[in-house]
């Protein structure tokens, strides 16, 4: 039977079993539990000093290293980063592995980081990576390039029936028998040199990763769930730049819901300002400004520096040409028409009122994971189920967000959309 044919069939069956009761969803949980791979009776071999790496710490050796990388097909890529007290991260080290060796790249002792971004650029070797947020956040700052193509073990190990968030030390154990071990998770990874057990322990964070997205890719084995896995894979680094949405930035923002449309305006002009100096400084957002205050000055919407001195919730350290910078951002915000200004945040009272309609709507979901044999939070996690029926009670949208668009427009997309317009037709 062919991937779509097999596809039809099984939302068929979640057609049927959308509106069924509790035992249902109970056995739909059960399901997706049946479907985790056991683990081996055998105890995993621990790994100590197995893995060959080269340290890579000058021009000469890097240009030797991407010479051989850029003849392979495919390498797995991990980091090492210091991100406590900063903004940025702090980068340590790169690893990149080709299958024989892993290059432990030494971005302190590199001058130029520029051969890197070229190999990541390079669309003819596949990256592999596993929970990749945060390394491409700290590859993008040192090269202004990207992992492309880029797999991620995490999204594959959900198709495979791991759940969601599976843990790279967890695969390893469960595919390889490998039990890597922890001593250095939280070493300094900035102080050099760096001993032979950080080294080893950077090497052993690459050495299985080929072999974990082979084992995955065979378990999935459906080549229709495997184009899915993909396209999350190049969707989540399309989708870095992606300037952040003021709406969503404010539905995030504990208590936003209680301040009116033009409090909302001034709450993401200093969201904004937060952001440009926390960069500027190079500090962590919450030692510039915390999420209780963005939410007060939405509230006052302070216009003089004496307003900022007034409230309790500002930082002492916020004067000067920092406060000067804030109130600019705030007046620029008091500024715009009622037509620019961001659209109410709806509060508990008003979702209150729609708390059936979601729960039928998760409901569908549930059904069709247990038709497809695949954890509910892979086709739409609670936050977007809310955010659908927000738009459509709220914004008379009835159209899908972004985080239902490709695949899941037509695996669980439409669903909704057709299980909203029931919602809206009366009984007869």
């Amino acid at each position: 039977m062919g991937a779509a044919p097999r596809r039809d069939r099984l939302l068929g069956q979640a057609r049927r079993g959308a509106g069924t009761h509790r035992h249902r969803q109970v056995r739909a949980h059960r399901l997706i539990f049946l479907r985790l791979p056991r683990r081996r009776a055998r105890i995993p071999t621990s790994v100590k000093q197995t893995t060959p790496f080269r340290y890579v710490a000058d021009a000469a050796e890097l240009d030797a290293a991407f010479a051989r990388l850029h003849q392979v097909p495919v390498v797995a890529l991990d980091t090492e980063f210091e991100r406590s007290r900063t903004y940025f991260a702090r980068p340590a080290l790169i690893q990149i592995y080709d299958g024989e060796t892993v290059f432990l790249l030494d971005p302190l002792g590199l001058p130029d980081m520029g051969p890197l971004g070229k190999f990541l650029a390079d669309q003819r070797v596949r990256k592999i990576l596993h929970a990749c947020r945060e390394d491409l956040e700290l590859l993008y700052q040192l090269t202004g390039e990207l992992p492309r193509p880029l797999c991620d073990t995490q999204i594959l190990a959900a198709f495979a029936g791991f759940g969601i968030g599976v843990g790279y030390r967890n695969l390893v154990e469960t595919l390889c028998d490998v039990q890597l071990p922890k001593d250095q998770t939280r070493s300094n990874w900035l102080k050099r040199p760096l001993s032979p057990p950080q080294l080893q322990y950077a090497a052993n964070d690459v050495r299985h990763l080929l072999t974990v997205e082979k084992e995955l890719r065979s378990r999935i084995g459906d080549s229709e769930r495997l184009q899915w896995a993909d396209a999350d894979s190049t969707r989540l680094v399309n989708g870095f730049n992606d300037a952040p949405v003021t709406g969503t930035i404010l539905e995030k923002l504990p208590g936003a819901w209680q301040l009116e449309r033009k409090g909302l305006a001034v709450s993401a002009a200093a969201w904004a300002w937060r952001e440009d100096e926390a960069q500027r400084r190079d500090r962590p957002r919450r030692h510039i400004l915390d999420d209780a205050a963005l939410v007060a000055i939405g509230q006052r919407r302070p216009e003089t520096f004496d307003d900022l001195a007034g409230m309790s919730e500002l930082p002492d350290s916020l004067h000067g040409p920092r406060a000067a910078g804030l109130l600019a951002a705030i007046a620029d915000a008091l500024s715009q028409p009622e037509e620019k200004w961001p659209q109410s945040v709806p509060g508990p009272n008003d979702l209150g009122s729609l708390t059936g309609t979601i729960r039928r709507l998760k409901r569908t979901v549930r059904a069709t994971a247990e038709a497809l044999e695949l954890p509910p939070e892979l086709l739409a996690g609670n936050r977007v189920v809310s955010k659908l029926v927000r738009r459509d009670v709220f914004d008379g949208r009835r159209d899908l967000p972004p985080e239902l668009d490709g695949w899941r427009a037509e695996v669980i997309g439409r669903r909704l959309l057709d299980a909203l317009d029931q919602e809206a037709t009366p009984p007869n």
